[in-house]
């Protein structure tokens, strides 16, 4: 990305350059137009991109500027910016001083296109070897430390795609706007991340991944000494409204990511539609996130992961089974406890595999989905679900990194906290193993009531094992204790 923005500055120091041009050309009356072949060249030259200028350079005295109309950059792949309109303006006195002084800048809808291919590499990135070669001894000279400082930057009713051949991922951002205030770049010969300082504002329609879509996204944004900041921040997702504050420290060795954010009455059947699962859970819930990571890849920042993790909704629809049906049963003795059907009220269909529709449809009254996050680990901290009849509640800790249960237990939880049936869960996320103890027990009273035969069940522990404690009532409003 560094190489990317020494092209965006050297672009830059072709148009300052154009502008000069410009004010003797005003003066001399030479039509500035004439030098766009010219310009293209050097664009070329210096960028091994191929720069196009369709449409009519305009010059302008007081203030000193310039606008280009009809714009296109594009390589042997195809384009990679269009642009209707660009407008600069700068201030000559500063270059006397090796200073880059920029009063204004204007994108109108630009268009960005970005390919990440199958071998990893963009689309922006040098393919002309003996241009990359002029590079390479050009920062083996080293750059002459020069500032660049924009007053005011704006890109209006822009749109960008990015596209990953090798993952088939597509991002579309649409009629986004962005602007910014006292960019300043610092000294070219440093490390120009940690140099960026600016304030400014942001604002998209939608933003599109696959059929996930956020929409009407506004945002704060300030950088200073490598870090970035969109603060506050505001969204609508899955028919619901959020809002928060994010961070991207990139000061250090590694990346910093600090997110926290609330989303509020999100639709649970759009999200799963948008998801591509089958209907499981529907009606209206609340989300909060509050996350930090670090580290240089994905599995570093996943290993760093800390904070707390937030669903909660009530009067929701299961549209996979009525559990107080299936819990009836099973206190009948004539059926067993299946983990995969419970495991679907708390969203592990996602892992096991949706559940089959079964034509019934079940209440849940409350849910609570609380969930801490330490060092990529998830520990519940208070998950459970109340239906009209029973209550169901689930305990232990899932590790992220090695996609991991890691004694995951879930059980049916009577009115003083205690377990009356449970199930614990260990091993790969994609291929549990059971509690083979609890498993055969349920197996055994669901044969053995198909032929009327009541399998004996142990007697239930004097003492209470306290399952659960949290903030989910049992059925009858009393609260548990």
């Amino acid at each position: 990305m560094g190489g990317t923005m020494k092209k965006i500055l050297i672009a830059l120091g072709i148009l300052v350059a154009l502008i000069i041009i410009g004010v003797v050309a005003a003066v001399s009356l030479i039509d500035v137009n004439s030098y766009k072949p010219k310009i293209e060249t050097a664009a070329h030259d210096a960028t091994g991109l191929e720069l196009k200028i369709n449409g009519k350079i305009s010059i302008s005295l007081m203030p000193i500027g310039v606008s280009v109309s009809d714009i296109h950059i594009s390589n042997k792949q195809g384009q990679i910016v269009g642009l209707k309109k660009l407008t600069i303006g700068v201030e000559l006195m500063p270059l006397l001083h090796k200073e880059i002084k920029v009063s204004r800048c204007d994108l109108d809808n630009p268009v960005i296109n970005i390919v990440k291919d199958t071998n990893g590499k963009f689309n922006f990135e040098e393919t002309d070897k003996e241009t990359a070669k002029k590079e390479e001894k050009k920062d083996a000279k080293g750059a002459a430390a020069t500032a660049f400082i924009v007053e005011s930057f704006n890109i209006i009713d822009g749109s960008l795609v990015y596209l990953d051949k090798k993952a088939g991922d597509k991002i579309e951002l649409r009629d986004y706007n962005l602007n910014i205030k006292n960019f300043d770049m610092g000294q070219s010969g440093g490390a120009m991340i940690k140099q960026l300082a600016f304030t400014g504002s942001f604002s998209a329609k939608e933003l599109q991944q696959k059929k996930i879509i956020v929409s009407n996204i506004k945002a704060s944004i300030k950088a200073a000494n490598g870090v970035f900041e969109l603060k506050p921040f505001s969204f609508e997702l899955f028919k619901g409204k959020g809002d928060g504050d994010a961070k991207a420290d990139m000061s250090g060795s590694t990346l910093g990511i600090k997110l926290d954010f609330k989303l509020a009455k999100f639709n649970l059947e759009t999200l799963e539609d948008a998801l591509g699962q089958k209907r499981n859970i529907g009606g209206d819930a609340n989300m909060d996130l509050a996350i930090t990571a670090h580290g240089k890849d994905q599995k570093q920042s996943m290993s760093s992961l800390n904070g707390k993790f937030s669903i909660t909704g009530d009067n929701l629809i299961l549209y996979t089974m009525d559990l107080d049906r299936k819990l009836d049963k099973i206190e009948s003795k004539q059926g067993g406890l299946d983990v995969l059907d419970l495991g679907t009220v708390f969203g592990l269909d996602t892992i096991f595999g949706a559940a089959q529709p079964s034509g019934e449809r079940g209440a849940i009254k409350k849910l609570v989905s609380d969930w801490k996050l330490t060092n990529g680990t998830a520990e519940t901290t208070d998950v459970a679900v109340s239906t009209v009849k029973h209550r169901v509640a689930m305990k232990g800790k899932i590790n992220l990194v090695s996609e991991r249960y890691e004694n995951l237990m879930i059980g049916v939880i009577d009115g003083k906290g205690c377990s009356t049936l449970k199930q614990t869960l260990n091993g790969p996320l994609t291929k549990p193993k059971i509690d083979t103890k609890e498993a055969l027990l349920n197996a055994a009273t669901a044969v053995g009531g198909l032929f009327g035969i009541k399998v004996p069940q142990p007697k239930q522990a004097a003492q209470c094992d306290n399952f659960y404690s949290g903030s989910v009532p049992a059925p009858g409003g009393a609260a548990a204790k």
